[in-house]
């Protein structure tokens, strides 16, 4: 599941160490199954620790193997002992213990280097690279690209053919195809808004995923994009993202879509292709906006929208509903 492009594996561990670490119990299978990796439960294999926190439906992996190690509530681990699970630690807070362990089994590569522009980097003919950039370990630019000053490109990051990296741009965890466009101070692939909570109180929640944008992308000046928390957060081919606008972790947005200042779209959102937002529009997570929808600027998106739909207002709805509802509203000021 990681993509070892960004991310070390520091060490294997087995059912009987993790449990130890997170003050748990091995409650079903073998203590002495060994992991390398993380991932969601659903898609995870015997190589995998994954969690599962109380009340979420659940099946047995994708492929049929199932999960390696699961953290999961006592009463979930009663329930899973029929699944293909290897191991089964219960602990109280099954996302918290996940956080512990999962950071002894794999960590980002190290930034730390001597020099600006790491010998280990592929860079092909004809790139411009300006004055206080930086280069990371294994990071890939193809021919014709422009990185300029003081951006920051991290290990592993693969650029594609002549794009344009703006000044104080931050790269990590993440691939960008042919012709992209970054303006300056944009961010791509830090970690988003992930949090689980024990006795000990809040923790932040690894992102092991990566951010993946298609060809002829632009995206605005002091515009952010979080890798996900598992998987890809991906942009669409042509998608054209104005100043400082948020994507959280793992929203997968089609082609040819345009968002207008100041838009923020939450976690786990999914956006069609030819989406069109004015500014200011907010998004709750895991909603879909279904191809060719417009949104008037400030609205405020709370349910999934289907195909070429138009609308606006907080909270949003079809645009003309809205409309009605405030020329009410003005005619009842008059009375």
């Amino acid at each position: 599941m990681l993509d070892r492009r960004f991310y070390e594996i520091k060490k294997p561990l087995s059912a009987a160490q993790i449990a130890h670490t997170v003050s748990g119990r091995v409650e079903v299978g073998d203590e002495n199954h060994l992991v390398s990796s993380v991932a969601p439960f659903l898609i995870a294999d015997e190589n995998d620790l994954t969690f599962l926190r109380a009340g979420t439906p659940f099946g047995a992996g994708s492929d049929g193997r199932g999960a390696g190690i699961c953290l999961a509530t006592p009463d979930m681990a009663k329930e899973l002992a029929s699944t293909d699970v290897r191991a089964i630690i219960s602990v109280t807070h099954p996302q918290a213990a996940f956080v512990r362990a999962s950071q002894l089994i794999a960590v980002p590569y190290s930034a730390q280097q001597d020099q600006p522009i790491s010998p280990l980097a592929q860079i092909a003919p004809g790139v411009q690279i300006d004055a206080g950039a930086i280069i990371g370990a294994h990071a890939v630019i193809g021919k014709g690209t422009h990185i300029g000053p003081h951006a920051v490109i991290g290990c592993g990051v693969e650029i594609g053919a002549n794009c344009d990296i703006g000044a104080g741009a931050a790269l990590s965890f993440c691939q960008l195809g042919n012709g992209v466009k970054i303006f300056a101070g944009a961010v791509i692939g830090s970690s988003g808004l992930g949090t689980a909570s024990d006795e000990g109180g809040l923790l932040d929640m690894p992102h092991f995923g990566i951010v993946e944008i298609a060809d002829a992308v632009t995206l605005g000046a002091n515009s952010t994009i979080d890798r996900g928390v598992f998987g890809a957060t991906r942009i669409g081919a042509r998608c054209k993202i104005d100043n400082l606008v948020h994507i959280a972790h793992n929203v997968q947005m089609g082609e040819d879509c345009a968002l207008a200042a100041l838009c923020g779209i939450s976690g786990s959102v999914t956006i069609g292709n030819n989406v069109l937002m004015g500014g200011r529009v907010g998004i709750v997570d895991h909603v879909t906006i279904a191809d060719g929808v417009r949104l008037s600027g400030a609205s405020v998106v709370t349910k999934s929208i289907g195909k070429n739909e138009i609308w606006g207002g907080h909270p949003a709805r079809p645009l003309s509903e809205f409309l009605r509802t405030q020329a009410q509203i003005r005619r009842l000021g008059k009375t």
